[in-house]
Order: structure tokens, then C-alpha cells, then sequence
């Protein structure tokens, strides 16, 4: 499949999508069944484009009028690395800065762009991506590109059949150009899931990113109330109470937005399950603890025995390490035990440099992580956790 349309002109913000697909069959008692329908993420990309020049405005116009039903291919702008070598016509070797966290595949393709005149541009497959710093191309270059010249990710794209331009004055307008990736023709490039690089705890991964503030906390639990003549009648088919989590983070470096890509994508979207601190003080120990100590003194427990033995424990201690344990019995309404001590003392004094939190077994309650840019090393991204048994 061939690319009708290239989208270069000036991109001012650009969110991107992994977007999978999942079936989910839940029971009342809140068991799921969850079948994963895809094999790959799809990408989707939101393109704010403000055409400043004359060019940029008729181009913009000219591609919508001409080819908004076809191919569209656009630049991926937040993975752009610099050629650091003259890439010249009739050679297939791109020497970059880094391809290293970027969406760089095999079998995908890229795009050179001037960084001067974003109407000089080529477009390429990729064979291989060599190194850190190399990408071989599935045939030769037809163009001479100099050191600095651009390298993007460049993806096929469909976008809405109907798209409007915002005319703020004749010199600004505003386009916002939503694109899906098309799979129209069979692939030509080979996926695998990624591997998490998340720490374990039995078996799972344990998810540590810190969220931000504010965050949101769902409770559900529907039930019917009957009233007529007589007497109420209450009843709920539900035996435990469902918990959604809607968190904010803040990711600052591209190893960190690609390490969260790559979670998310390990777990298919809604697919597969992982544990979470709730990041709250669920537990509060009230005295000093000893590095051998299985049983903790703490604040009054709200919940009863039945709804804390067997529930898992997050514990970030005041060096900032953590440890994870089961809480094995509750002897008093001030005190839990654990399956096994923290290994380490813990003084009275610093007792408020603790954090001691329900680790939850959890999974995506969305098949779509959206990460908002802010700059190429920054995004931001607003995620759904769903508490499962």
C-alpha cells in the first residue's frame, strides 16, 4: 500500500495512542473472562496544525480537498533523531543521534525531513534497525540528505471523512487532523510483546510509577431498593464491592515514557492483571517496629477481619525502599499480622516516613493509553485501573 498524502507541515502538538482490543465476560461475583482480539497496538495520533505560512495554508487545503479519503502519513514528532552523518542518494544506511525508545521497527516506515523546509522530505521502509544508532532502509535513498536532517517514525493513517478548518484571522488558522492506523493490506513487519522490566511479586508485576494529584477513587456496588406500602426490601445480586482508580502521572524522560509504553503494551490494554499500590494510608502503624516484628500496632482497622486477612501490603519504608507482605491474621482492631517481618527497624520517630498501602491485584480499564506531549521528553497521561479478585 502506498502513501497518497504526507502530512509534514508544522505539527505544534501531537498526542499519541496504543490502542488494543479486549472482550471481557464478568460474573456478579466480579470473576472475569477476558480474551485479548489483537496481537498488535494499533497507533493513533492527534495532530494540531497551525499553517502560519501561505504555503502551509494552501497545502493544508489543497491535501484535504484532494486525498481526504486516502492514505495519510504522518510524521511521529516527539521520536525525531538528527542525522549525524550525510545520508546520500543511491545508499541505504541512515546514521542517526538514537533510535533507542523511539517507534522505530522493522518493516515500518520513516521519514527524512528538512528541518529548514518541510516541503523536502523522503520517504523509506525499514529494513533493519542495526544499533543504537544506525537504521539500514529496505532500498536505496533517491535524494542527499545532510547532517541534521530530521528522522521520523512515519506510520499509514486514516483520518475522518470530514475535517474543519478554524479561520482565527486569514494569517492563523487551527486544524486538529485525528488519524488512525490502517491495517489494510497484510503487514510486512513482525511484532512481539514487550517484556514489562517491571519488579515481581508472586508472579505479577508490581505497577510503582507514582501517580500525581488529584486522583479519583470509584466505588460500585448496585443494588435494588423496593418500597411500596409496607416494608423496604433491599437487594444487591453483587457480593463485593468494584473499585476503579482514575490516576494522573506525569512521565519526564523518554526511558520512562517508553518504559510506561511498554507496561502497558506487555499487559494488552485490559488483558492481562498486575498489582498497584492504592498509594494511600490504608494501614497506620502507631508504634515503633522491630526488624523481626510480625505483628504492627496501628490505627483503628474500619474494615473487619474477613475483608483484610489474605489482602497484601505495600510498604515503603523511610529510606524509600519497599517491601511486600500478606497480612496473614488480624489479633485486635489495632493490630495485624504479617507472613513475615520487614526485615528492617523502624523507630517511632520515623514512623510518619512510612507508607503502608493495599497492594491490589488490578488490570487497565482501558485498552487505550493517550499520552499528551508537552515537549519531547515530557507527556502526560490520565490511566484507568480496575480492582479485580
Amino acid at each position: 500500500m502506498s502513501i497518497d498524502v504526507y502530512a509534514t507541515s508544522k505539527i505544534y502538538k501531537q498526542n499519541l495512542v496504543h490502542s488494543w482490543m479486549t472482550s471481557i465476560q464478568e460474573t456478579i461475583c466480579g470473576d472475569e473472562k477476558r480474551s485479548s482480539l489483537v496481537t498488535w497496538p494499533r497507533i493513533k495520533l492527534r495532530n494540531d496544525l497551525v499553517p502560519m505560512t501561505t504555503a502551509e495554508r494552501r497545502f493544508i487545503r489543497a491535501s484535504l480537498y484532494q486525498s481526504i479519503h486516502r492514505i495519510w502519513g504522518f510524521p511521529f514528532i516527539h521520536d525525531k533523531t538528527p542525522l549525524t552523518s550525510q545520508a546520500a542518494d543511491g545508499q541505504a544506511i541512515l546514521t542517526v543521534a538514537e533510535t533507542s525508545y523511539r517507534h522505530f521497527y522493522d518493516g515500518r516506515g520513516c521519514i527524512l525531513v528538512n528541518p529548514s523546509n518541510w516541503e523536502l522530505y523522503e520517504y523509506a521502509v525499514i529494513n533493519t534497525v542495526d544499533s543504537a544508532i544506525q537504521i539500514t532502509l529496505a532500498s536505496n535513498l533517491i535524494g542527499s540528505w545532510p547532517v541534521g536532517t530530521y528522522v521520523y517514525p512515519m506510520y499509514e493513517y486514516r483520518i475522518e471523512e470530514m475535517q474543519e478548518i478554524n479561520v482565527s484571522i486569514k494569517q492563523l488558522n487551527y486544524i486538529t487532523l485525528a488519524a488512525t492506523e490502517v491495517m489494510e493490506s497484510l503487514r510486512s513487519f513482525s511484532y512481539s510483546l514487550p517484556s514489562s522490566g517491571a519488579p515481581t511479586y508472586n508472579s505479577l508485576d508490581l505497577f510503582l510509577t507514582k501517580p500525581q494529584y488529584p486522583a479519583t477513587e470509584n466505588y460500585m456496588h448496585p443494588f435494588e431498593h423496593i418500597v411500596f406500602f409496607g416494608k423496604d426490601f433491599a437487594t444487591s445480586v453483587y457480593d463485593k464491592t468494584r473499585f476503579v482508580f482514575n490516576l494522573d502521572f506525569i512521565i519526564v524522560s523518554r526511558a520512562d515514557v517508553w518504559d510506561l509504553l511498554n507496561f502497558f503494551d506487555s499487559k494488552r490494554g485490559r488483558f492481562q492483571v498486575f498489582y498497584m499500590p492504592s498509594w494511600n494510608n490504608d494501614i497506620v502503624p502507631t508504634a515503633a517496629i522491630a526488624a523481626d516484628a510480625v505483628t504492627l500496632t496501628v490505627e483503628t482497622l474500619y474494615l473487619s477481619s474477613a475483608e483484610i486477612i489474605g489482602r497484601h501490603l505495600w510498604i515503603r519504608l523511610p529510606d524509600q525502599s519497599y517491601v511486600c507482605r500478606e497480612i496473614t491474621a488480624v489479633p485486635t482492631s489495632t493490630s495485624i499480622t504479617i507472613n513475615s517481618s520487614i526485615g528492617t527497624a523502624i523507630s517511632q520517630t520515623n514512623l510518619s516516613k512510612m507508607l503502608i498501602c493495599f497492594l491490589n491485584k488490578v488490570r487497565f480499564n482501558s485498552d487505550e493509553i493517550l499520552l499528551e506531549y508537552t515537549a519531547d521528553l515530557i507527556a502526560k497521561t490520565k490511566l484507568k485501573f480496575k480492582v479485580v479478585w
